[in-house]
């Protein structure tokens, strides 16, 4: 059985089909056989498809004219005491204004204002998602020097980012799953270039699909 989550204003809808192209109903509940739960949100001029682990959910959505944000956490755990984050950030019609690597560097830069010199940052270059440029990185904060109360963050604590921006047909989409450490933890080895694939298993293939038809037309 496969389930695809399409989630939007805080509100799950889970459709179940044993093949992409089957009938779809709606469900209270994620039934305990399935194999894969995919999120399929329609943001301005296009939707992404990405997968989510089954004991996440929505716990911040907000739609503005021109941005868009959507972050999910484990079921229990909150904006400022969390240990891992997943999140898409969109940016409407900026693709023609900004590439992706600006954006990398863009997010990059803000961190350095709170990181100082314990910033982390590894460039994994150009990639394409559906035929549209995108760029990648892993950004961190290795021990935070400071505390950062508006996301509960605490001096010593650190965070390590991947980070996938894309350029879709009129907007930016950025694609984001973090770690947060404690000071014991050795941050730098969490996610680096030799292991990041195995760290964002869980939520690939990331998609970019036409935002008219059905969501299933996301399902490849």
């Amino acid at each position: 059985m496969k389930i695809i989550l399409w989630v939007s204003f805080f509100v799950l809808f889970c459709f179940s089909s044993s093949s992409y192209a089957g009938n779809w109903e709606k469900l209270d509940k994620i039934p305990d056989d399935v194999e894969e739960i995919w999120a399929v949100i329609p943001i301005f001029s296009q939707k992404i498809k990405f997968k989510i682990p089954r004991d996440w959910e929505s716990a911040n959505e907000k739609t503005l004219a021109t941005s868009y944000i959507n972050e999910f956490l484990p079921k229990g755990q909150t904006l400022t005491s969390n240990s891992e984050m997943i999140s898409i950030s969109a940016y409407r019609s900026m693709s023609e204004l900004y590439k992706p690597f600006f954006l990398i560097n863009q997010y990059k830069n803000n961190i350095v204002k709170v990181c100082k010199d314990n910033i982390l940052f590894n460039y994994l270059g150009e990639t394409e998602i559906d035929g549209h440029q995108a760029a990648h990185a892993i950004i961190g904060c290795t021990s935070l020097p400071v505390d950062v109360p508006s996301v509960g963050l605490k001096k010593g604590q650190g965070e390590i980012s991947y980070y996938l921006a894309i350029d879709g047909e009129n907007d930016i989409y950025v694609f984001n799953k973090s770690i947060r450490t404690d000071s014991s933890q050795n941050s730098i080895s969490l996610v680096t270039p030799e292991n990041y694939k195995n760290f964002i298993k869980d939520i690939v293939p990331i998609s970019l699909c036409p935002k008219e038809g059905e969501a299933a037309e996301c399902i490849k």
